[in-house]
């Protein structure tokens, strides 16, 4: 039903009625008629209600419910976090904004006693935010218009995204990539971390201009309940610790590894 030749990258994706097949259709036990199948709709709006009803559907709301606490909360969510996001889902009528707030919500209101261990590409994200990195740099290298090759600087983020085992665009169908813990802790993957933590500083997840040790004292306080883990390691490493063990010890602790 889509156009092959539109579906490029880079152009836009539309529907195209020649391959959809008139007349009507059923789909768990609701008919959808043509809504007259003329030139100008060939089955468009018949599609597009089809899409919202199974939107509305109880067990897609459960499923993706389910899903994006499993993403953001924990691998094994209770039921007040899905009940709650549940609750915003069916009084907005499916509204992104709403329910992205109150995954949000669920997770500050019934998350204390659970972690997510992050994916790499979310604790590499996380990791830029928190040292006030420039990640994956200024905005203007990355402009593309999708004719010529892009540049090193622009592959940039894949190769690093594939060193620690999460490479863009290759998530395996049809499921994509993993959100559980298991999936992602292995001794591999955490030595790729640790490997990519030493270098942190070099591929700019880390403000160059400030003291290392400033920077993750600071990074810790404001978003880390407890500090006593940081002080912790800090004592362990000693007073001549340099910047790759200090970026390596923070990066790769408990704390910062799952929240």
């Amino acid at each position: 039903m889509w156009d092959g030749k539109k579906s490029q990258e880079g152009k836009k994706v539309s529907f195209n009625g020649d391959m959809h097949e008139p007349g009507s259709h059923t789909v768990f036990g609701k008919v959808y008629k043509s809504k007259g199948f003329n030139e100008k709709a060939k089955g468009k709006n018949q599609l597009t209600d089809l899409v919202e009803d199974l939107c509305r559907n109880p067990i897609c709301i459960d499923f993706i419910t389910k899903k994006l606490c499993r993403h953001f909360i924990c691998d094994q969510p209770t039921k007040p976090m899905v009940d709650h996001v549940k609750a915003a889902w069916k009084a907005n009528d499916g509204a992104l904004p709403a329910i992205h707030a109150a995954v949000l919500e669920a997770a500050d209101r019934y998350g204390d006693e659970h972690y997510k261990f992050q994916s790499p590409e979310i604790w590499l994200l996380q990791s830029a935010r928190m040292l006030g990195g420039e990640w994956p740099g200024d905005p203007s290298l990355f402009k593309y218009d999708f004719r010529e090759k892009p540049t090193g600087k622009m592959r940039k983020p894949a190769r690093i995204l594939l060193e620690i085992g999460h490479s863009p665009f290759r998530a395996k169908q049809p499921n994509g990539f993993p959100d559980d813990m298991a999936s992602w802790l292995s001794p591999e993957y955490l030595v790729r971390r640790l490997t990519l933590a030493q270098s942190a500083k070099r591929i700019g997840l880390i403000d160059k201009k400030r003291p290392l040790k400033k920077i993750i004292s600071a990074a810790v306080e404001r978003n880390f309940e407890n500090s006593l883990f940081w002080e912790s390691l800090l004592e362990g490493l000693g007073a001549g610790v340099d910047d790759r063990s200090l970026s390596v010890a923070f990066l790769c602790s408990k704390e910062v590894l799952r929240s």
